[in-house]
């Protein structure tokens, strides 16, 4: 959790903002961020192992499902297997 903290004093007038924001959660798979996987995760990392499109820092960590330091066309097929519930591929991240 991110947390902020602004103070102000103006004479008898104190006044104070509170920022709290929550921190990005990893879900692998989860390429969108809409919370969920499913098979436009594995398009949009189709397109961005194509050159298409850029993806968010937070987009990239959840996109590497087979932890190889690397967002390819590899892990589209694995995210498509995960939504489509072929096995072994009922785990993200998926490891050998």
């Amino acid at each position: 959790m991110i947390a902020s903290l602004d103070y102000y004093a103006n004479g008898p007038t104190v006044r104070c903002n509170i920022t709290v924001e929550k921190a990005p959660t990893k879900l692998y798979g989860d390429v969108d961020l809409d919370g969920d996987v499913d098979a436009g995760d594995a398009i949009l990392v189709a397109y961005y192992a194509s050159g298409f499109v850029k993806l968010s820092d937070q987009a990239k960590a959840n996109a590497d499902v087979n932890l190889d330091k690397k967002i390819d066309m590899n892990d589209a097929y694995i995210i498509l297997y995960y939504v489509f519930g072929i096995s072994p591929y009922n785990k993200l991240p998926y490891t050998k």
